[in-house]
């Protein structure tokens, strides 16, 4: 099979071609262009606008379609590919309920999507498919504990854990497959805002914590418990970004080459010390690789320093705040 080639060249010259028209190859020419119009928000562009080319190439050959162009009752947004798009849905919509459709994977798609438009039985449920797995962790009164839970094959779908995980292309090798580990996501988007927090990172921590609260008082914690929850999370939080590079680090030219490493299972565990990263991804199914790749393997070596006793009420914290608002769009109409 023959490898496919990133279009590196054709990518250039378009580029190239959009800096001609636009003007902009330098800050100098930058300062002298009018931006006070802006043709992705609606009613900016005025049917007398005199736009040219190198100012805005988009309004100046999309006047005519921006100008006749309306916005739905209830959508967002509209573009050229809108009907598209909708066509799009409409044919998944009718592939969900299509019984003509046989074999296992079809059958699973329509009662995922029975299940999921239910929502008459949706509400008369409410919070409760989730309670279990909060006793579950209400229970863990050891680190022990936790291990077990994370690593039972039951939980791996819903439960959070301390790292991320799936089957990818090996980068250094792309006819071979690899599981990937990677640093989980954080609440606050960037480890840059656990050191100092940006008005983007407020907005996503008062987010969070509102839905999180809401969700543990239905669950039947009190107020106080509930502020413990949220606190141990970023607590925990806290420590975990410090392993985990910045968003402007990885938009840094070598940062994509820095995540390419390979390793065995015996090596990962070595790394990961005293945290049971090869326990955890043998319940998860994941065990038998004989390639491993670690994002940030700095990160993995500091798990072990985290992952410990002492942590535990912070460790299981983060876990029920984490379920609680990742689940909380899978359950009722008030949970959503």
């Amino acid at each position: 099979m023959s490898e496919r080639k990133f279009p590196y060249r054709s990518i250039l010259a378009i580029l190239l071609i959009v800096m001609l028209f636009s003007g902009c190859t330098t800050s100098e020419k930058a300062e002298a262009i009018d931006f006070s119009y802006d043709c992705y928000v609606q009613g900016a562009i005025t049917g007398d606008m005199e736009i040219s080319l190198k100012d805005n190439f988009a309004a100046a050959i999309g006047r005519d379609w921006i100008l006749g162009a309306s916005i739905r009752p209830g959508f967002p947004a509209v573009s050229s590919f809108t009907e598209a798009g909708d066509a799009v849905i409409e044919n998944k919509v009718r592939l969900y309920t299509d019984t003509s459709l046989e074999g296992h994977d079809a059958e699973l798609v329509r009662t995922v999507h029975s299940l999921v438009t239910d929502m008459e039985r949706r509400n008369e449920l409410g919070i409760g498919p989730i309670l279990p797995y909060l006793e579950l962790l209400q229970s863990a009164s050891s680190l022990d504990d936790i291990t077990a839970i994370l690593s039972d094959p039951e939980n791996m779908f819903l439960l959070p854990c301390l790292f991320r995980v799936s089957v990818t292309q090996d980068t250094s090798r792309p006819e071979f497959y690899t599981v990937a580990i990677y640093v989980p996501n954080l609440t606050l988007s960037d480890s840059a805002e656990y050191v100092s927090e940006t008005a983007y990172g407020e907005m996503r921590r008062r987010e969070f914590s509102e839905l999180v609260t809401y969700m543990l008082a239905r669950a039947g914690y009190g107020e106080d418990e509930a502020e413990k929850v949220i606190s141990d999370l970023f607590r925990l939080e806290t420590m975990l970004a410090a392993s985990i590079p910045t968003l402007a680090e990885q938009y840094e030219s070598e940062f994509v080459q820095s995540c390419d490493n390979p390793m065995t299972k015996t090596e990962l565990e070595a790394l990961a010390g005293s945290f049971p990263i090869g326990g955890i991804l043998d319940g998860r199914g994941f065990g038998g690789s004989e390639d491993y790749n670690l994002d940030v393997p700095a990160y993995f070596a500091a798990l072990q320093k985290i992952y410990t006793e002492e942590n535990l009420g912070m460790i299981r914290n983060y876990m029920i705040a984490k379920i609680l608002y990742g689940t909380s769009c899978y359950l009722d109409e008030d949970a959503i």
